[in-house]
């Protein structure tokens, strides 16, 4: 373990959970003066630690060794409100949800966490926390165990607009401070026609490329052969049903629905509208089984499978349905008519606070699939958001 921890009076620590996180982080670390912004990483994973001591210097990186400890588990058991909130927590991670890993295990991850913070915290001047998603159990323990230290925690995670961030002290989509109080983005300036109007020519453009967390997907050649209908240059009016990636945490966290709810509620409004049902795969959607059994619904219900660019069927679309994919965000850009089934933080915003979103609320301009450079300006933005 490296340990460079600066006596100073205020610490930033940011939680690795990922190689691709690790190195964004690293960028902006970069772009900081650590004598005056000292910094620390905080890392669960094996591999992601040995890439950062690798690879990274002047940084304090913390290993959070994961044990097994039956005194502190009674010990917790025994304080019937703080158990309470822990297994809340546990039960609404990805691990659990996908049942990736069973609930026993996942508390000690979450305890292991959990005492490594604590007795962290009560060596150093940690003063704000990058978290992640908050969607994972150490990532949940993290801002549990920051909540009881009072010390400010940011959930983040990437926008799919632009070079953007969502940075939210409450945590992301549904569980965000946005979803429960939109109002927040009225004090922010209205946005000028003329300054929207040239991000979206910078939005449309960027739309054009594949998206990053698409490229190289193993499935791509199978989702390509299966979406071969063409409905841009055709007359008749449709409905678009955007599907998300199967594994997706809005789907898992956020909703009770599924891609083929989705499907079969758009194909009956398509049927008693009189609309043609448009359906698109996620370009990231890696789950062959998932990917068979829209081409089977296919086969059932009639609709078009297209792979057309995802910008131009919005602009085309009659109405836009999806669960809580960030394509109905998207499509409240071109004031489309659309329908929401699931959670999510766009839900109730108004023309203005779409706009005050993008333009004033959204962190940007950062790219996180790159590797140019953080300035210290953008840098220092960062750390204080």
């Amino acid at each position: 373990m490296t340990d460079r921890i600066h006596p100073v009076t205020s610490v930033t620590a940011f939680f690795l959970s990922d190689i691709p996180v690790a190195r964004f982080y690293w960028r902006i670390v970069q772009g900081l003066d650590l004598q005056k912004y000292p910094c620390v990483f905080i890392i669960q994973d094996a591999q992601v630690q040995r890439y950062a001591e690798e690879h990274f210097s002047g940084v304090g990186i913390l290993f959070i060794r994961l044990f097994d400890d039956t005194q502190l588990i009674e010990s917790i058991k025994s304080k019937p409100a703080l158990y309470a909130n822990i297994m809340a927590d546990i039960r609404h991670s990805m691990e659990v949800v996908f049942h990736h890993i069973d609930e026993d295990t996942c508390l000690s991850r979450y305890l292991s966490t959990f005492s490594f913070l604590k007795m962290l915290f009560d060596k150093i001047p940690v003063a704000k926390m990058f978290v992640g998603s908050g969607t994972a159990v150490v990532t949940k323990a993290c801002a549990f165990t920051c909540k009881m230290h009072r010390i400010e925690t940011r959930f983040i995670e990437l926008s799919n607009l632009p070079d953007t961030l969502f940075l939210d002290p409450v945590g992301v989509n549904a569980d965000s401070s946005l979803a429960t109080e939109p109002s927040t983005l009225d004090v922010w300036p209205e946005v000028s026609e003329a300054q929207h109007q040239q991000w979206m020519r910078h939005y449309e453009k960027y739309k054009q490329q594949p998206l990053p967390q698409a490229r190289h997907n193993p499935q791509a050649a199978l989702i390509e052969q299966l979406s071969t209908d063409r409905v841009l240059g055709g007359i008749q009016p449709y409905i678009l049903a955007p599907l998300q990636v199967s594994h997706d945490a809005q789907l898992a966290l956020y909703t009770d629905k599924t891609n083929e709810d989705l499907i079969c509620y758009a194909a009956a409004e398509a049927q008693r509208t009189g609309r043609r049902l448009v359906v698109k795969l996620h370009p990231a959607e890696v789950n062959v089984g998932e990917i068979q059994k829209v081409a089977e619904l296919k086969a059932a219900l009639g609709f078009a499978l297209t792979n057309e660019n995802t910008t131009q069927l919005l602009r085309r679309a009659a109405k836009i349905i999806t669960i809580n994919s960030t394509v109905g965000l998207e499509a409240q850009l071109y004031e489309k008519e659309l329908e929401i089934l699931g959670d999510c933080f766009y839900k109730h915003f108004t023309r203005s606070r779409l706009r005050k979103y993008i333009h004033h609320y959204l962190f940007q301009p950062v790219k996180f699939f790159s590797d140019e450079p953080i300035s210290g300006e953008v840098a220092r933005q960062f750390i204080a958001s």
